[in-house]
């Protein structure tokens, strides 16, 4: 077991500070580098493997990429059917914690 919580991001930038995110854990990207070519099979088998440490009581902050970000959340998802996302508040400058669950249902303004 894990002494500490982890955020994980979707990828390393080094031109972003995540010191806010670091109150809900240690900081850890998923890839090091974004892949220059899109074989999804491929990155989704990579991204399965990334997320091997994962617990269920970690935090996702999806950043950069929507297609990374999007395949890591399904895999949390998919695994343990909850997902603690930080989303960044510009707004407040901070990080606000989302929790979603596979059981609710997502609904837009015209439903």
């Amino acid at each position: 077991m894990k002494p500490l919580k982890t955020v994980w991001i979707t990828h390393s930038d080094p031109y972003k500070d995540f010191s806010d995110a670091s109150k809900f854990g240690e900081v850890y990207p998923i890839v090091q580098h974004l892949p220059r070519s899109y074989d999804t099979t491929d990155m989704v088998v990579a991204l399965r493997r990334a997320l091997r440490e994962y617990e269920p009581d970690d935090y996702f902050s999806p950043i950069g990429d929507p297609t990374l970000s999007g395949i890591c959340m399904s895999i949390i998802l998919e695994t343990y059917g909850t997902i603690n996302v930080l989303k960044w508040d510009k707004r407040t400058s901070a990080y606000i914690l989302q929790v979603w669950t596979m059981e609710q249902s997502f609904t837009t303004a015209d439903d």
